[in-house]
């Protein structure tokens, strides 16, 4: 996976990720985390996955990207995306309406999830070399 990512040109990062079963919001919960586990980065998905694999003694491997940074704030937004991941755009909206001091943040997030977005497709697409292939599409 590492030469996949410098092959992609993926900035990687070895270590120990906590799977968390809340978000953590603030600079002060993430470094919190990392100073009580010594982990590099904190998520919310892959541990039921890795747990699967573990109990089946079968081999796992997690590709992540990271959206948010150690120093960046997410405001709470409740409710404004779907259990699979989807924005609720009236709620989005009526949430920067009430909150604009939170719209930086947002944009800035956004910025980082395309990024992301961009990242994973691009280490995807060189571990996977069929992805390329259009015609698999």
């Amino acid at each position: 996976a590492r030469t996949a990512a410098t092959h992609a040109g993926v900035e990687t990062a070895a270590g120990g990720i906590f799977t968390s079963r809340r978000g953590l919001f603030s600079p002060e919960e993430k470094h919190k985390c990392g100073r009580e586990t010594d982990c590099i980065a904190v998520e919310m998905e892959s541990g039921v996955h890795a747990q699967f694999a573990v109990k089946r003694e079968l081999p796992f491997l997690v590709l992540r990207v990271i959206l948010d940074s150690v120093d960046m704030t997410i405001p709470p937004m409740k409710g404004v995306t779907t259990p699979d991941g989807n924005i609720r755009m009236t709620r989005a909206l009526t949430h920067v309406l009430t909150h604009p001091q939170h719209l930086p943040l947002l944009l800035r997030l956004r910025h980082c999830r395309a990024g992301a977005a961009e990242a994973i497709t691009r280490m995807c697409q060189a571990l996977f070399p069929l992805l390329n292939d259009r015609d698999l599409v």
